[in-house]
């Protein structure tokens, strides 16, 4: 009984700290930032310019909360579905963009999914692991420098 009574303390302490979390996704991620709605109103350039930045921006600016969410993704934990429920929308709104853009002749690629997975790769899981920065020279990062690489980068290979 007593072990138990030890487990059943941890999985409600465990609980409570993934609840905690949970409350700071719902206060701080910026879904809506990034989603605006005055966005739609633009080309599918300036919209997936506009999201993919928030993105990065977030991901770069907001460290700890973008470690969770790579790690829950990278884990495939029991979590992953909640955590989801943030993110999911500004990754289906760009599957969205694409395929406009694609339809308006802006952007020019072969299959959806694997361009939007590209595109993820690019934004989400540069620099996330310690061991690639062994492979960076430079000291500071600079947010607005990552911005503009990445998104000429992907527009690159999206208007080519």
């Amino acid at each position: 009984q007593v072990v138990w009574l030890v487990i059943s303390i941890e999985t409600y302490g465990i609980t409570r700290k993934f609840k905690k979390i949970y409350a700071l996704f719902d206060t701080f991620y910026p879904r809506e930032r990034i989603l605006q709605a005055k966005n739609r109103s633009k080309s599918p350039e300036e919209e997936l310019r506009s999201i993919l930045e928030g993105v990065i921006r977030f991901k770069w600016e907001d460290r700890e909360m973008a470690v969770i969410i790579h790690q829950e993704m990278a884990l495939q934990s029991p979590r992953l579905k909640k955590i989801l429920q943030y993110t999911q929308p500004v990754w289906q709104r760009v599957r969205e963009v694409l395929e406009d853009g694609k339809k308006q002749g802006k952007f020019h690629f072969h299959s959806l999914d694997h361009t939007l997975l590209v595109i993820m790769g690019a934004v989400l899981f540069a620099g996330a692991n310690q061991n690639q920065n062994l492979l960076i020279n430079t000291e500071s990062i600079n947010v607005d420098d990552i911005v503009s690489d990445t998104l000429n980068l992907i527009f690159d290979g999206l208007m080519n």
